[in-house]
């Protein structure tokens, strides 16, 4: 009889440990992703740059964009490419003018400060 106890009890050892080991590694996976997007997100925070949302800028950017002549595609980025500027435009100006100034809508107004840059460093090339 504690010959069969004996076993059982190993067996249970056993399955703890590798139990353990898995959680221990995916404790340590977490670890690792979490810090990486951490790091990511404070990366991004560092180089985003700070716009002005007052009411005086945004009626000035939205005047722009509505004036301004625009090419059909931009791209903004790496991975960022606009295939119809005209329209991607026309929905920002949309979503500002009927939301400003719910904070929520800011990358609308964003997006504009940065298809200014863009248009205006191609322009300076």
């Amino acid at each position: 009889m504690s010959k069969i106890l004996e076993n059982v009890t190993s067996f249970d050892l056993n399955i703890g440990l590798h139990t353990f080991i898995l959680l221990h590694f995916c404790c340590h996976l977490f670890l690792s992703f979490s810090s990486f997007f951490l790091t990511l997100i404070t990366f991004a925070r560092k180089n985003t740059m700070s716009y002005d949302y007052s009411e005086e800028s945004v009626k000035a950017l939205l005047s722009w964009a509505k004036s301004m002549q625009l090419p059909k595609t931009l791209k903004l980025g790496i991975s960022e490419d606009i295939f119809d500027l005209p329209k991607c435009v026309q929905a920002s100006i949309n979503d500002i003018e009927i939301h400003y100034p719910n904070p929520t809508f800011t990358p609308a107004i964003n997006r504009l400060y940065r298809i200014k840059e863009a248009l205006e460093s191609i322009s300076n090339s």
